[in-house]
């Protein structure tokens, strides 16, 4: 009977240090996701605050009512898609910075464990070392598979390059829609609305390359011609 309770009683302790060790983990993990999370939060907020800037300026300026409804139209759609990829790159990059941050404590830790260990031998060692040693084995190994299999870095990559693609779509419009509210003439000013008005089709379309949509081409063609006769001043591109 005593054998069976001071048993059960090493293998409560050795339980309870491996249920503490995991929180631990998992804690760490936490306070690492939220640090990042502040991190990548007030790398994006110069791109997320531009998005009132821009509106304020085609509003702000004397364009026709179509040309700055079909602006402000424009900046809004691409606002929508910088939204969509900055949620997502925020997301992963909380995930990724989490991982190979707990993937270093752990290999450290491991490492300094098997200097202790080798020496040694695995045979030798007690049960609560050889306990925490497999813990952080076991999550290296998770950290590492998780950065893999997810492809953190990939998925990474590619949000925050499409989340400056917009911006920058949403930059060459405004380049226009300044063009236009500083011509000086009447002459000037029909000059940049034809310019404005083909920033804005680019615009579109550029947006719809950013998205990868596939349409038939030759439906395109036919609303393209509908949108240069409705957006041009005099009917003409």
């Amino acid at each position: 009977m005593n054998t069976f309770t001071a048993t059960l009683k090493k293998h409560w302790i050795v339980l309870s240090l491996l249920l503490f060790i995991v929180i631990a983990i998992q804690a760490t993990a936490w306070y690492f996701r939220t640090f990042a999370g502040k991190i990548a939060t007030e790398s994006f907020a110069p791109y997320t605050e531009s998005f009132q800037l821009y509106e304020k300026v085609v509003k702000r300026g004397d364009l026709p009512e179509i040309q700055m409804a079909n602006a402000i139209d424009m900046l809004q759609q691409a606002e929508k898609h910088k939204a969509h990829h900055e949620e997502i790159a925020l997301s992963v990059f909380k995930y990724r910075y989490s991982t190979v941050t707990m993937l270093l404590i752990c290999s450290v830790l491991l490492a300094a464990m098997l200097l202790y260990i080798t020496p040694k031998g695995w045979n030798t060692v007690n049960d609560t070392l050889k306990v925490i040693f497999l813990c952080f084995a076991a999550h290296s190994a998770y950290y590492t598979g998780a950065a893999i299999v997810y492809g953190q870095e990939e998925t990474l990559t590619e949000n925050t390059a499409q989340y400056i693609t917009y911006d920058n779509i949403q930059k060459s419009l405004l380049s226009h829609v300044m063009a236009y509210q500083h011509a000086k003439d009447s002459i000037a000013k029909d000059t940049m609305l034809v310019k404005l008005n083909a920033g804005i089709r680019k615009t579109n379309e550029s947006i719809i390359a950013a998205n990868k949509i596939e349409f038939n081409l030759k439906e395109y063609k036919a609303t393209t011609e509908v949108l240069n006769e409705y957006l041009s001043p005099s009917g003409e591109d």
